[in-house]
């Protein structure tokens, strides 16, 4: 993890390089551990900014996850056979 006093764009530049050997499935299940949370650091930001980033550079379609070019984590999501995500409807 980050050093407590390194700046908020080393943080983030830390998770996308961690982040660049995941797989697709990996990143998507670290969304979907986060799915839910109402806690909200500036650590927690910069990990999901990274990990939607990773998806897109990995030319997955991220559009299910925004709104107004806000993430969303309310849903749990999945990878679909064309590499686009999709919300699992829980309600």
């Amino acid at each position: 993890m980050s050093n407590p006093h390194s700046s908020p764009l080393s943080s983030y530049q830390e998770f996308l390089s961690r982040f660049e050997g995941y797989n697709v499935y990996q990143l998507v299940n670290s969304f979907n551990k986060e799915v839910g949370s109402t806690a909200w650091t500036s650590g927690r930001g910069n990990y999901i900014a990274a990990l939607v980033d990773t998806l897109q550079l990995k030319s997955i379609n991220v559009d299910a996850i925004k709104q107004d070019n806000a993430i969303v984590l309310k849903d749990p999501i999945y990878i679909d056979r064309n590499n686009n995500l999709r919300r699992c409807k829980l309600n």
